[in-house]
């Protein structure tokens, strides 16, 4: 699976999980850019490996030890 293609991966899941959840951050403040650039940086290949690299950067953010935006620095 090639990088545009998790990138959508992590779109669309982000768009059934965004209300109440960390998951808006992906929807409404995220270019694929910079959500590719977490999947590179993280080594992913498959969706499965996207969506978790993605959740777990979320998880960083939620717990204040990352900025969205400073934490692809």
């Amino acid at each position: 699976m090639n990088i545009d293609q998790q990138v959508s991966a992590v779109i669309a899941h982000a768009l059934k999980q965004h209300e109440d959840s960390e998951w808006d951050i992906v929807v409404e403040g995220m270019t694929r850019p910079e959500i590719a650039h977490i999947l590179r940086t993280e080594g992913t290949r498959t969706r499965k490996q996207a969506i978790r690299a993605m959740r777990y950067h979320l998880e960083l953010v939620r717990q204040g030890l990352v900025q969205p935006e400073l934490a692809l620095v």
